[in-house]
């Protein structure tokens, strides 16, 4: 799936590196394991072998979910992972939809080049002239990735609301955004 961000401010790709999907963590704990999870595993096996959970899951758990699962500190069992749980892309490229005009002024315009009129995936927010028509795409700003029906740290939350409400809000931040503003477009994809 493509999907579009607006990262707003320096160092875009900066700013963009903490929700790849690539990005791998140290092994950390994301739940303990139910133990109807463990009943679904053993009944799966439960034909083959007359084994306690903890032998079947020696025996064949690297087959069952790729070993995820492992005793914590306190000998119960837990779920672990080196996922990011932040990652919204497993890649991205800039998108070329700011057109510069002759009259040092950019706007907002497709992703594609027409003629000479040259397309640019940055522009200083002042240097935009209809920057509130850039909707309907995800905002990464100050580190914080928000998107339809998910909460805004610079406003009310978004849940329940529809693309509609989202473009509203997002103009009323443009508005709020110095005209020095760094304003850079990138197609996600995950």
């Amino acid at each position: 799936m493509h999907f579009r961000v607006m990262v707003i401010g320096n160092d875009p790709e900066g700013q963009l590196a903490p929700f790849s999907v690539e990005l791998k963590l140290p092994k950390y704990k994301t739940k303990l394991v139910s133990d109807e999870e463990k009943e679904g595993f053993v009944e799966s096996c439960a034909k083959k072998h007359n084994l306690s959970f903890d032998e079947l899951y020696e025996k064949y758990g690297k087959d069952w979910n790729d070993g995820v699962w492992e005793k914590d500190e306190n000998k119960e069992w837990a779920e672990y992972s080196v996922y990011n749980p932040k990652s919204k892309y497993d890649y991205y490229s800039p998108i070329k939809v700011i057109k510069t005009k002759g009259d040092g002024k950019a706007e907002i315009g497709k992703p594609v080049i027409i003629g000479n009129k040259a397309r640019v995936s940055q522009a200083r927010k002042g240097d935009i002239k209809n920057l509130d028509e850039l909707t309907g795409c995800d905002l990464l700003k100050d580190g914080e990735w928000c998107q339809v029906g998910q909460p805004r740290p610079w406003g009310r939350s978004t849940k329940g609301e529809g693309q509609e409400e989202w473009d509203v809000e997002l103009k009323k931040l443009f508005q709020t955004l110095p005209d020095d503003t760094l304003v850079s477009v990138y197609d996600c994809h995950f």
